[in-house]
């Protein structure tokens, strides 16, 4: 069911129907919250389609809560060298590139290309 308001959200967001997806985006945070805790991998979805909708609307501050949460989760979860955890990483970096701090935005690309090339590394 949840994934359900998230998809409908995802298409709210993509036609600029900010509030309405904000708003099942939030539905499902909260519901996936109660049923999983706040700090559960399954939230990652819900907040990442959040964010977006906060950074799309120059809501900076909540957009970045939203992906500081996603990178603690993800670290949590695969480490910090892990594509996944990178990725994230790289969002956030974006948001700051967007909000114009581009010296945070410098600094989280460094370590994404720091990452990038130790993860690399690994495969080879």
């Amino acid at each position: 069911m949840l994934e359900g308001f998230n998809d409908v959200a995802d298409v709210y967001r993509l036609t600029k129907r900010y509030q309405e997806a904000e708003t099942l985006y939030q539905r499902s945070l909260a519901a996936g919250e109660q049923f999983w805790g706040k700090e559960s991998p399954r939230l990652r979805k819900m907040l990442k389609g959040c964010a977006l909708v906060y950074r799309d609307q120059t809501m900076y501050q909540e957009a970045e809560a939203l992906y500081q949460r996603v990178l603690n989760i993800d670290e949590q979860m695969w480490g910090e060298e892990h594509s996944e955890t990178a990725l994230s990483l790289k969002n956030l970096a974006q948001l700051y590139q967007q909000w114009e701090l581009y010296e945070k935005a410098e600094e989280l690309y460094q370590r994404v290309l720091t990452k990038n090339e130790r993860i690399a590394g690994k495969c080879e």
